[in-house]
């Protein structure tokens, strides 16, 4: 089966999108992988970014799809080089959604050996370098498989998550049957300081309308917290809201969007926006009312509200997600599990690649300029 490829357009989109929905239905991969994420994000970044859709079909039937994005950048100031970026992502600074669970899309059980190499589709279209964030193991097997030859140049970040199916077959409550006794004492301190304000709530938006205000609220906490520690902030880019705002509204009523809201009394603590993912709770943002007074700790008193909340609904796991920095030691300590993903770049050989590795060996082998 040989990939074929499109360029993005709402038309273009509409022809696979049904197509799309039914692989992804029958492929067991995660939300961010979905017709309804996809859609949204293309909507707002496709047409900038030129993104090609490409499809490989069999008997007229969808057995693989993923999305390309091409860029070119320098290397070394000079080098002109030809990324592609799988999915979605290779968005303008500042405005990168962070997909996880990435991967193409393909049809369950199918043979490797029936669809055509990517390394003969990339090199076709000039492309230096393949980019591919948050890939579970699986997804990068494949593509190294699929990229003979190509050198392969992997970080590896951890997915804390809460086995909520298992505390509940133990018939604990999460604090008993997940948190260290030091753990369970800081998330005791903190809630005790805040129900002094009154009694600690917890609202699940039941509507769009409420969702996209709970948005808006957990933007400005956000926003605050980040801009006060010298950084923008993930809601500084126009396009990164404008997507989200767009999910929620086409998400919210097919059970694929949880807004959070956590208060002490009549006062916000925090809010959490969250993807319900085949009975996973997949954590992607917050924003939290940060005070000098360090008993309370707002991120902590969310959470933790959240999951024993998440755990009375029935959910299976809730997970913290990877980024492709160092995971906060607060979202380890309130885990039972992980999970490992990956961020790669995919290098084609080349003589200019070549050139490149051994340009960037010699750089770093020069001895550090040393500050007096």
């Amino acid at each position: 089966m040989d990939w074929q490829r499109v360029a993005y357009s709402k038309s273009g989109w509409a022809e696979v999108e049904n197509d799309w929905d039914a692989l992804f239905a029958r492929s067991e991969v995660s939300f961010f992988r979905s017709r309804r994420w996809c859609k949204a994000w293309l909507e707002v970044f496709g047409e900038a970014l030129g993104t090609e859709i490409f499809t490989a079909r069999h008997e007229e039937a969808l057995r693989g799809a993923y999305l390309l994005n091409r860029k070119t950048g320098t290397v070394l100031g000079v080098v002109p080089i030809h990324r592609a970026y799988l999915n979605t992502a290779g968005e303008e600074e500042g405005a990168g959604v962070s997909a996880e669970y990435n991967g193409v899309l393909l049809q369950p059980n199918v043979d490797p050996g029936t669809l055509q190499n990517l390394d003969e589709v990339l090199p076709r279209l000039g492309v230096d370098e393949l980019v591919a964030a948050g890939l579970t193991p699986k997804a990068l097997d494949f593509l190294q498989q699929n990229l003979p030859g190509w050198a392969t140049r992997v970080a590896w970040s951890e997915d804390p998550y809460i086995d909520l199916t298992a505390i509940r077959h133990r018939e604990a409550t999460y604090r008993q049957a997940a948190l260290s006794k030091n753990t369970r004492g800081q998330v005791n301190r903190t809630l005790n300081a805040y129900s002094k304000r009154g009694e600690i709530g917890i609202e699940i938006a039941s509507s769009v309308e409420r969702a996209l205000e709970m948005l808006s609220e957990l933007k400005r906490f956000h926003q605050a917290t980040w801009v006060a520690r010298g950084q923008k902030g993930a809601f500084a880019s126009d396009n990164f809201c404008r997507f989200h705002e767009l999910l929620i509204r086409s998400c919210f009523d097919s059970g694929d969007i949880m807004m959070t809201r956590v208060t002490a009394g009549d006062q916000a603590i925090g809010l959490l926006y969250s993807f319900v993912d085949e009975g996973r709770i997949l954590f992607y943002q917050s924003g939290f009312r940060y005070e000098e007074d360090n008993r309370f700790r707002p991120g902590l008193a969310t959470h933790v509200t959240a999951v024993e909340e998440c755990l009375d609904r029935g959910y299976s796991e809730y997970h913290f997600l990877a980024g492709e920095d160092l995971t906060p030691r607060y979202k380890k300590s309130l885990s039972t599990d992980v999970e490992m993903l990956a961020w790669a770049r995919f290098i084609r050989p080349s003589p200019k690649n070549t050139l490149l590795g051994w340009l960037r060996s010699f750089k770093q082998s020069l001895p550090s300029k040393r500050h007096r």
